[in-house]
C-alpha cells in the first residue's frame, strides 16, 4: 500500500491541504527521479524501498488532481477484479483470452502436499520412471542444440508456439501443462479430464477432444506458464510409424464410424492417386461413410507427393510441428509405449492421483486389433522401398527428438533394402 507522509495530516483549509499534499509529493518524487535512484524517491515519499515502478507512477498520478485520481481508482478496481480476485465466475470456451462466449469455470481443489508414503515396489517404479523421463528430456534437448534443429525464424517460431498452444491443456490448480497429441493417448487423457472437471455434456456425447477447447490457455497465458519453473510441462508422444498407421486405420479405413478425415480426405486421395473423380453416389453410402476406401499405399503416396507436413491433419502431422519441442521447455515426455507407468507418474507428482479414478485410464484406451509388429510389416510392406524411405524421412525429426529408432521396424518391413531415414528435407 502506498503511504505518503503528511498527506492525511490535519488540514486547516482546502488550500493548505493541496499544498502539503500534491505539491510536496510531486517535489519529493521529482527530486528522487532526478537522481535516477528509485530507492531515494521511495524513501523521500516514505514508501517501501522495493516498490514497483508502476506504484511510483501511481503516486505521481494521485498528486495531480481529481481526474488523475479517478483514473487511478478505475485502474485499481480493474486490477483487483481481473488479477487478484480468486473468484472469477466464468472463463471462455475458446481459451482464457476470448470473451465472446463463456461457460462455468471448473472448480477443482487439489492438495499440493507431498505424495503419500509409497511401498517398496511403488517407490522403485516411481524412481525408474523419473530416470526414464530425465533421459528422454536430455536427448531431446541435446538434439535441439544441433545445427539442423536450431530455432527457425521468428515467424516460424511464433507459428509453432501457436500450434502448441492449440493442443495444450492447462491445469493451473496443480501447475500442469500437457501438449495433447492425437493418436498418442489423447482419448484416455481427455476422458480423464472430462470426469475430473465433471463436464457432463462431453461425457454424454463422448466427444473427448473438446476438453482441449475447455482447458487451453490464451497465447499470453501459455507463454507465461511455459516460462514458469513451478510448472510440470508434459508432452505425449508415440513411435511415428505406429502413430501414422493407427491414424490411417482409425480415421480413414475404419468405416464403422463416420469420421471427418474419411469424408474429407477419401475423395481427395483417390483423385490424386488414381486420377479418378468419383460421384457422390459412387463414393459414399447413405450414412456418409466411404464405399471406396483409399489403400494405405495411396494414403502415404498422397502425403509425400501432394502435401507438406505443415499441412497434414493433426492426427498424422509430425509431433514436432504440434508441440514445438525446441522452442518450449518441456520437463517430461510421456511415451505411448509406457503410457500407464508414465501417466501414473505424472498424476502422483502433481497430486492428481488422489482425485482420479485410475480405472478411467483403462476405459479410455483403444483396444489393440492384432499384433503391432505384424500390422506394421503387413501395411508398410505395401509401400515399396522408395515410398517407405520418403515417409520415414517425413518423420525423421520425430524419430531423433523423441528418441525412437525405426531401424528394427525397417529391417522387418524391407529386409533386402537399406532404408535411409536420417536424410531428407524435413
Amino acid at each position: 500500500m502506498i503511504r505518503v507522509q503528511d498527506v492525511n495530516t490535519k488540514r486547516d483549509d482546502k488550500d493548505t491541504s493541496h499544498k502539503t499534499g500534491t505539491t510536496e509529493i510531486c517535489e519529493l518524487i521529482k527530486r528522487g527521479r532526478e537522481t535516477s535512484t528509485r530507492e531515494q524517491a521511495c524513501q523521500s515519499c516514505n514508501l517501501y524501498p522495493s516498490i514497483h515502478p508502476a506504484l511510483l507512477s501511481a503516486c505521481i498520478m494521485w498528486s495531480r488532481g481529481c481526474c488523475m485520481r479517478l483514473l487511478l481508482l478505475v485502474f485499481l478496481i480493474f486490477y483487483i477484479l481481473y488479477f487478484i480476485s480468486p473468484t472469477i465466475p466464468t472463463f471462455p470456451v475458446k481459451g482464457y483470452g476470448s470473451r465472446k462466449s463463456s461457460i462455468p469455470r471448473p472448480v477443482l481443489t487439489l492438495s499440493h502436499d507431498p505424495p503419500p508414503n509409497l511401498g517398496d515396489n511403488e517407490t522403485k517404479a516411481f524412481i525408474q520412471t523419473e530416470r526414464r523421463m530425465r533421459t528422454r528430456v536430455t536427448k531431446m534437448r541435446e538434439a535441439c542444440r544441433k545445427k539442423t534443429f536450431q530455432s527457425p525464424s521468428r515467424i516460424t517460431t511464433d507459428t509453432l508456439n501457436s500450434a502448441a498452444r492449440a493442443r495444450t491443456v492447462a491445469l493451473e490448480e496443480v501447475k500442469l501443462l500437457v501438449c495433447v497429441v492425437y493418436k498418442a493417448g489423447s482419448t484416455a487423457w481427455n476422458l480423464l479430464l472430462a470426469h475430473l472437471y465433471n463436464r457432463t455434456e462431453i461425457i454424454k456425447s463422448e466427444l473427448w477432444y473438446k476438453m482441449i477447447d475447455v482447458l487451453k490457455p490464451s497465447f499470453t497465458k501459455f507463454v507465461e506458464l511455459h516460462k514458469s519453473s513451478d510448472y510440470m510441462k508434459v508432452v505425449m508422444v508415440r513411435e511415428p510409424l505406429e502413430r501414422l498407421l493407427s491414424a490411417y486405420r482409425n480415421r480413414i479405413q475404419d468405416q464403422s464410424q463416420n469420421s471427418f478425415q474419411a469424408r474429407h480426405f477419401g475423395p481427395i486421395i483417390l483423385q490424386a492417386t488414381r486420377g479418378v473423380r468419383y460421384s457422390k453416389q459412387e463414393q459414399f453410402h447413405v450414412n456418409g461413410t466411404l464405399k471406396i476406401v483409399p489403400t494405405f499405399r495411396e494414403f502415404v503416396q498422397y502425403l509425400v507427393e501432394k502435401q507438406v507436413p505443415q499441412e497434414y491433419d493433426p492426427h498424422w502431422k509430425p509431433i514436432h510441428l504440434l508441440c514445438s519441442f525446441c522452442n518450449l521447455n518441456y520437463t517430461d515426455i510421456v511415451h505411448m509405449e509406457t503410457y500407464d507407468e508414465d501417466i501414473h507418474y505424472v498424476m502422483r507428482k502433481t497430486g492428481l492421483i488422489s482425485e482420479i479414478d485410475e480405472g478411467l485410464l483403462q476405459k479410455g484406451k483403444h483396444k489393440g486389433r492384432g499384433n503391432t509388429q505384424a500390422l506394421l510389416v503387413s501395411f508398410y510392406s505395401m509401400l515399396g522401398p522408395s515410398l517407405l524411405e520418403q515417409i520415414t524421412q517425413v518423420y525423421r525429426r520425430d524419430f531423433i527428438l523423441l528418441g525412437y529408432d525405426p531401424t528394427n521396424h525397417l529391417k522387418l518391413i524391407s529386409p533386402n533394402t537399406t532404408i535411409n531415414w536420417r536424410d531428407g528435407i524435413y
